[in-house]
């Protein structure tokens, strides 16, 4: 009784349990990445925020 093969059905639930694995950790490398770029199009975007306070305060001052 402890010898005996797993079923047909067990191996390939192991192999479909194994793929999904492998696409849960794809999924989560390309959510990492999409992240980063996400943060680094903000950063961009505060940064170009301030240049224009900045730029539109030297203008007022000047006046």
């Amino acid at each position: 009784m402890g010898n005996e093969e797993p079923c047909a059905c067990a191996r390939v639930n192991d192999v479909k349990l194994t793929n999904l694995a492998d696409d849960l950790r794809e999924l989560k490398d390309r959510v990492q990445r999409l992240e980063t770029t996400l943060a680094r199009g903000v950063m961009l975007l505060v940064a170009n925020l301030v240049a224009v306070v900045v730029t539109l305060f030297q203008q007022i001052i000047k006046s």
